[in-house]
């Protein structure tokens, strides 16, 4: 790395370097990529039904078979990948916008606001330690 070297720059270069990562991303690209395009190459609709089928093995008109209700589980498949990354996303985005907005609040120079926000985390993460003791049992656990 030159000297120059910008940090997302940096970040991006060893991300791209990271095996894992990258199987991962691509992963992320095919769902993402199968969900998007889910009308055209889903086999049949999702809500089709065929009662006669029933629960039936996968074949060649049905790749990963039917459910009990005959309907095609590829296809479902697809079309619920779509609902699945169109909650996450909604969910990152409302989450980024709650924080942010949090964190601007916070470091505008109101100092009791922050004040707040360390106390809030504090009692959080002594409610979260005491439900774990209690759960446990004041037990002490060793791997055998």
């Amino acid at each position: 790395m030159s000297k120059s070297s910008t940090l997302w720059s940096d970040a991006i270069y060893r991300l791209t370097r990271n095996k894992a990562a990258m199987f991962g991303a691509f992963i992320l690209f095919v769902l993402i990529l199968c969900a998007a395009l889910a009308p055209w190459i889903a086999p049949y609709s999702y809500s089709f039904q065929n009662l006669e089928l029933g629960a039936s093995p996968p074949s060649s008109a049905h790749i990963l078979g039917t459910d009990v209700l005959g309907r095609d589980l590829l296809s479902r498949i697809l079309y619920g990948a779509r609902i699945s990354l169109l909650v996450g996303f909604v969910a990152t985005g409302v989450a980024l916008v709650i924080g942010v907005s949090w964190g601007i609040i916070a470091g505008y120079r109101f100092v009791i606001f922050d004040l707040f926000c360390a106390a809030k985390t504090m009692l959080r993460n002594k409610i979260d330690f005491f439900y774990f003791v209690n759960i446990k049992g004041f037990q002490v656990y060793t791997a055998s």
